[in-house]
């Protein structure tokens, strides 16, 4: 509703993104599969591996990252994860 909403004031922009639910998803908004794009960064709270072992234990903190392609301008949007365990960020898996 909100980009039907936008789009009808002229308004254009490269992402939504919400962090509603606990589940990291992306989506294209309309079928280019380009921009806009719907990002739900999910849950800011710690989300502890099924393979859980005391031992091998990973914080893993989901965010969008958005940024600008210097060259061109255009705008980067990535769903990304942060691994507290290792310190760095990592690529988001997503099915």
């Amino acid at each position: 509703h909100i980009h039907d909403l936008l789009t009808t004031h002229g308004l254009q922009v490269a992402a939504y993104v919400f962090g509603h639910t606990h589940t990291a998803e992306r989506a294209p908004l309309t079928a280019d599969d380009e921009t806009p794009r719907y990002f739900n960064s999910g849950t800011w709270t710690p989300i502890v591996p099924q393979t859980f072992d005391l031992l091998g234990t990973r914080e893993r903190f989901t965010f969008v990252q958005i940024t600008r392609d210097p060259a061109t301008g255009a705008v980067l949007t990535e769903l990304l994860l942060w691994n507290d365990h290792a310190g760095r960020i990592e690529p988001l898996p997503l099915l």
